[in-house]
């Protein structure tokens, strides 16, 4: 399509999330991708790789020769970096500008921030919850909800489970993607759930999340207006924390060096500090746009048409 459409001379719109794009990269502070870390580079100070995982982020030539060969042939502008393949005439960012805590630019102006694609988070729920797990959040103590989504790593939610056998906290473990004969025993402080029906509300019960940080997952503990910690599996889920930890709304972990007595730590530093957390975490609710992406995304195409096509 990067190609076709150019080559047709038709407006090409791409949804692309805000962690992927050029100004994020130079903008924001970008943190080393965890899955490259090693024992030498931890030696490094974060300055010197967020510089390193900049330069790479901007200037990745990937696909870019492949490309260039079929572009010529059709008489299409050359394409320097893999970036320049990914977005559009018009690159919608599904995410909330205010989220990535970045400016808008001439070539990401603010209307194609159109927030993120919401699948009903957005949308209003009855406050029902499941009797089991309303009973659980109704004991006292302070409660957690563990919930990774859709990019499993069994073997880390085990070692996350494990770790949370050691505490007296309510735990909600969502399991989604594990058989039941597979689940390790654990304490009466821990509710394992295949599924929650109504996560929003959940995360708006439970005083922490522990979370993988996908876009549906991050953006549902964002809008819950509580504190998380973020434990990533992939680059952009490790920028998607990045941006909850740089509002002061929880912190993230390694998965690579990932050891159960970190997590436990960190609970234990958000428990400590809980007023702070919370507050910022709210502030950062209060921020985010009301309105779903697939709503304004749906508006824009309309403005693109009237203003490109119909005219």
């Amino acid at each position: 399509m990067s190609i076709s459409a150019r080559a047709l001379k038709i407006p090409l719109i791409v949804i692309f999330s805000g962690t992927t794009i050029p100004p994020y990269y130079r903008q924001s502070h970008i943190s080393f991708p965890d899955n490259y870390e090693n024992y030498i580079t931890r030696l490094l100070p974060d300055f010197i790789k967020s510089s390193i995982a900049r330069y790479i982020l901007l200037n990745n030539k990937l696909l870019v020769k492949d490309f260039n060969s079929i572009a010529k042939k059709y008489g299409v502008k050359p394409f320097n970096t893999i970036n320049d393949i990914l977005i559009g005439d018009y690159t919608f960012i599904c995410d909330d500008i205010n989220f990535l805590g970045i400016k808008p630019t001439k070539e990401f102006p603010i209307e194609n921030y159109i927030g993120p694609i919401s699948g009903g988070f957005l949308e209003k729920e009855e406050d029902i919850l499941e009797e089991d797990i309303k009973r659980h959040l109704n004991r006292s103590g302070k409660s957690i909800l563990l919930m990774v989504g859709s990019t499993f790593d069994r073997n880390l939610y085990l070692k996350i489970l494990d770790a949370l056998c050691k505490t007296n906290y309510n735990i909600i473990a969502v399991y989604t993607k594990m058989k039941e004969d597979k689940l390790p025993y654990v304490k009466e402080n821990i509710l394992l759930k295949k599924y929650i029906k109504y996560p929003k509300i959940v995360n708006r019960m439970v005083d922490l999340a522990i979370i993988h940080g996908g876009r549906g997952t991050v953006y549902t503990a964002a809008y819950s207006g509580k504190p998380i910690i973020g434990i990533p599996t992939l680059l952009e889920q490790q920028y998607n924390i990045d941006n909850i930890v740089k509002h002061g709304a929880g912190l993230r972990l390694s998965k690579k060096f990932f050891r159960q007595s970190d997590l436990l730590k960190a609970i234990e530093t958000i428990f400590k500090n809980y007023d702070i957390y919370l507050k910022n975490a709210q502030n950062l609710s209060k921020k985010l746009t009301i309105v779903p992406g697939e709503e304004k995304a749906t508006q824009r195409i309309n403005e693109i048409i009237q203003e490109k096509i119909i005219k």
